[in-house]
């Protein structure tokens, strides 16, 4: 199966059990057995999937061999959120491994979904990864107080020029969610 007609799957598949689950784990449980019953190609998809709920900030989160979100702080700290990643989704293995973590945002803070295209992308040498912890520096600190939109496309200039003239090797997609603070 082409990649892209297995991400039309991975899609659809999704829509549907979006609809019948509210558990992030049980949703991706039941993707990974769909895409396993039908996948001579041995193809997988990372995912991180999440409910957010605004009024109390309390976000439910499941991964499947998706990069660790990271959780501004209202004072610009970066850290990982605590959240254990299972198998990516496709083989029929992440029954037991794939589990629903919680947290909760406090006002003022952002929590940050991201794709390994931006702790994976290489310098012109080929040497030098941009990682978490560059991702973490250019997240953090002053930039707190920026639009969600203003802060994603300073992280997107950092990887650019990182990068230099070299062309993307994968993906890089951002999510940025952030709790309002009290009016």
């Amino acid at each position: 199966m082409p990649a892209a007609l297995f991400m039309v799957a991975v899609h659809t598949l999704f829509r549907h059990l979006a609809l019948t689950e509210s558990n992030p784990a049980a949703i991706l449980r039941r993707l990974d057995a769909a895409l396993a019953a039908d996948n001579p190609s041995d193809k997988f998809v990372t995912v991180a999937l999440g409910l957010y709920d605004p009024r109390s900030g309390e976000t439910s989160l499941a991964l499947a061999a998706h990069p660790l979100p990271l959780l501004r702080r209202i004072d610009g700290r970066v850290e990982e959120a605590a959240v254990r990643p299972s198998l990516p989704l496709g083989y029929g293995e992440i029954d037991d491994s794939i589990a629903e973590h919680r947290l909760i945002l406090a006002p003022g803070e952002t929590l940050v979904l991201y794709t390994d295209g931006i702790t994976e992308a290489r310098s012109p040498s080929g040497k030098a990864v941009f990682d978490q912890q560059r991702l973490r520096e250019v997240l953090g600190g002053p930039r707190t107080a920026l639009s969600l939109k203003a802060c994603a496309e300073t992280a997107h200039a950092a990887v650019t020029q990182f990068i230099g003239d070299s062309p993307p090797q994968d993906d890089i997609t951002m999510l940025l969610l952030r709790r309002k603070p009290p009016v």
